[in-house]
């Protein structure tokens, strides 16, 4: 069976998705931008009611080598509302490392569609080929395809490889020992990447044996 869990979607599609199949009976009276709306508010108080929200692992070391030691810009770019992206944000005290937050509440056509990442860059100044994105949904792999920008994907094994597009430098548990990746040729991050995910699904190939990842039209 197929999972309801769907990585990178707004939740106003999710809920207009699941009134459509109405799996789990939904109120016939509330449509989806009031499930979604009231969704976001739900999410906003258990964020702020929570006593620690954690990072992924390595997030920390990697913003600032990118920033401090690289001087690099960072971006948050994300298909959730400003108020959540704002609020996760400052609970977890990452806010000051961005140069930018932009929010699917600021773009009229979010991921997979490429403009969120076009309109941050055009913010930031910089071109989508000097971009490097990590990205952890397959929505937004391809938004960052068709912006021309560079990937490392934060990989759950629970979504399949092949539904990433692009120019992938490797797939990732975390965030820990990117820094040192980075720095690397764009053969050895691919290489290195593939390790990474033969060691979480238990798989002992050499990841030189393998063919270069799928980057596909």
């Amino acid at each position: 069976m197929r999972s309801t869990y769907l990585p990178g979607t707004e939740l106003t599609k999710i809920w207009k998705i699941l009134q459509a199949y109405n799996r789990f009976k939904l109120p016939d009276k509330k449509n989806y931008r009031v499930l979604a709306k009231e969704t976001e508010t739900k999410i906003i108080n258990h964020i702020n009611n929570s006593a620690q929200v954690d990072l992924i692992e390595g997030f920390n070391d990697i913003a600032f080598f990118l920033k401090e030691d690289k001087g690099l810009k960072l971006a948050l770019v994300t298909n959730s509302s400003k108020e959540i992206a704002v609020t996760l944000a400052q609970k977890t005290g990452v806010a000051y490392m961005f140069d930018l937050i932009l929010t699917g509440s600021e773009v009229v056509k979010k991921k997979p569609s490429p403009r969120i990442f076009l309109k941050a860059a055009g913010k930031l100044h910089v071109s989508p080929k000097n971009v490097l994105v990590f990205e952890d949904s397959p929505s937004g792999s391809r938004a960052a395809k068709k912006a021309g920008m560079d990937q490392i994907i934060i990989w759950r094994n629970d979504t399949p490889q092949e539904e990433y597009r692009g120019n992938i430098y490797g797939f990732y548990p975390d965030f820990e020992g990117l820094d040192k990746i980075i720095s690397k040729t764009s053969r050895q991050r691919m290489l290195e990447g593939i390790d990474h995910v033969n060691k979480s699904i238990g798989r002992t190939e050499v990841a030189a044996e393998q063919p270069p990842l799928n980057q596909e039209t």
